[in-house]
């Protein structure tokens, strides 16, 4: 029996195939668990730390090689990191995250208001 590693976890299922069949047509076996859990009942991939996917101990390192060439990082379990990126730059991401934040509530606390009063007449 082969000795398989994890190498990357999945919310869907659907990403799931994509990079599987990246996998297996370059002969890197998979093994796949709590698929079918998920497929069943979606909103249980979170509490059951999604979809594992395992490849061949012997295939960790090509395999990991092609996720990261063919974009797929984001679901690796140890993924490469940037550290490259400036702490000027995070912070400046971040506020533009809040401030897309506070103007999308500030646009839903307006609509609430407007539904309120056109109830109201």
């Amino acid at each position: 029996m082969k000795d398989f590693q994890h190498i990357a976890t999945f919310t869907y299922p659907s990403d799931l195939l994509i990079v599987r069949g990246l996998l297996e047509s370059m002969n890197i076996a998979c093994m796949v668990k709590n698929e079918l859990t998920v497929q069943v009942h979606n909103f249980y991939s979170n509490a059951i730390g999604g979809i594992t996917l395992e490849v061949d101990a012997e295939k960790y390192d090509a395999a990991k090689n092609l996720l990261l060439e063919s974009g797929f990082e984001d679901y690796l379990v140890d993924p490469v990191k940037n550290i490259s990126e400036s702490k000027d730059s995070i912070e400046k991401r971040s506020f533009i995250q809040r401030s897309i934040s506070f103007i999308l509530i500030a646009v839903f606390a307006i609509l609430v208001l407007v539904f309120v009063l056109l109830i109201n007449f």
